[in-house]
């Protein structure tokens, strides 16, 4: 093997250790170099050069011994001395379309949010949109006056290839093969990764929600669309072009229900939110939402027939959710999106999938209802924001 080849292989592991130290960081807080170590199964003395690199950069942070009885304390005794992000490294801004509105947020490098503000993008084409996301950036980073925009994320509520960070598809908006990175980073100067809602979410929910420190995990985004999102091992699972989880519009055998798409049978129009309120020529998402919160009260109010049809199509997401589950056979199942701001819906869904689940050699996972609620998309957004900030394996892999 050439020098240069093992010169190379050394840069890239380095790159990948440095990584895994800022996102255990990110994920479970302050920690010590030995913790650091002991969880990512690498010696203390390999650990202690990169924090002290990442310290010296102004990644990271020393931030004083650790409190508490004894935890946090050496085998000598010794205090240990914890490090965590660096809150003032950067900033970086992340957005979550929506059909009528976009929430955009303001972040520091450990991912707390600074300032928020929405702004309407009701019937707006992606030129505009990306324009308000920016204007609003403008005037949050203006108002901030700390360090410089490091980077950005997007999600929305679509199929997403994240590799190009093009919206291949999405029926809420009305897009089709928009690229929303390029058109945002152009806009911003600054790098920018897109990602479906759905996968932002799941981010969320493995990081700093209900299912974090599981290594496998499917999340249910349950509303008026329907997506999975898949940790496998311990990361996210995106697929070959980043579509993994795009189940909304794969059609139900033997269905013909009209389907937004143009098509019949898909798993939204029979299995989510749509499919509990009787649609109406030219209304859109906001409508439909406006439209399910009606039928929610006819449901809590024991209309029997209301009643009836609301839970056999949570019965249908059901076995959605159970099917996922054998495919990938999780630790954790997480539901999540619209139907959690709903409890009563929610835990409905959540009976059935139980029961469901109960089959003598199905999948055992622990069933989770979100925390989070759909500010996990957001949030999800941040994480994708702050993980352009990591070192840049392929500028390893170049040797550069």
């Amino acid at each position: 093997m050439s020098g240069t080849s093992i010169t190379g292989g050394t840069h890239v592991l380095r790159a990948l250790h440095r990584t895994q130290v800022l996102d255990l960081l990110r994920t479970h807080g302050p920690l010590s170099r030995t913790d650091l170590a002991d969880r990512l199964a690498l010696t203390r003395s390999a650990v202690t050069p990169m924090v002290a690199e990442l310290i010296d950069e102004g990644v990271l942070r020393e931030l004083g011994p650790a409190d508490g009885d004894g935890v946090g304390r050496s085998a000598r005794g010794r205090p240990r001395v914890l490090v965590g992000c660096n809150p003032e490294a950067a900033r970086v801004v992340a957005a979550q379309v929506g059909a009528r509105w976009a929430r955009v947020v303001l972040a520091d490098a450990a991912g707390a949010v600074v300032d928020a503000v929405t702004v309407d993008v009701a019937a707006a084409p992606p030129s505009t949109v990306v324009e308000r996301i920016a204007a609003a950036t403008d005037r949050l980073v203006a108002a901030d006056g700390g360090p410089p925009l490091a980077s950005a994320g997007v999600c929305v509520p679509g199929a997403v290839d994240t590799t190009s960070g093009t919206v291949v598809r999405s029926d809420v908006l009305g897009w089709r093969d928009v690229p929303l990175a390029e058109m945002l980073t152009e806009r911003l100067a600054t790098p920018v990764q897109a990602q479906d809602v759905t996968q932002a979410a799941t981010l969320a929910e493995a990081r700093n929600g209900v299912a974090s420190g599981a290594r496998d995990v499917v999340v249910i985004d349950y509303g008026a669309r329907i997506g999975a999102g898949l940790v496998i091992d311990g990361r996210l699972h995106r697929g070959a072009s980043g579509l993994a989880g795009s189940i909304g519009h794969v059609p139900v055998f033997g269905d013909d229900t009209p389907c937004r798409c143009g098509r019949v049978g898909c798993v939204e129009a029979v299995a989510g939110v749509r499919a509990m309120v009787a649609p109406r020529p030219g209304h859109g998402p906001g409508d439909e939402v406006a439209a399910f919160e009606q039928v929610v009260e006819r449901v809590r109010a024991d209309e029997p027939t209301v009643t009836a049809v609301v839970h056999r199509v949570l019965d249908r997401g059901a076995h959605l959710a159970v099917s996922m589950a054998a495919l990938i056979d999780p630790e954790v199942v997480v539901v999540t999106g619209l139907i959690v701001q709903y409890p009563d819906l929610a835990a409905h869904l959540c009976r059935r999938i139980e029961a469901l689940a109960e089959v003598d050699g199905g999948p055992r996972f622990d069933l989770r209802t979100s925390t989070l609620g759909i500010d996990a998309w957001v949030r999800g957004a941040v994480l994708v924001a702050l993980q352009t900030l990591q070192p840049n394996v392929r500028t390893a892999l170049s040797g550069r």
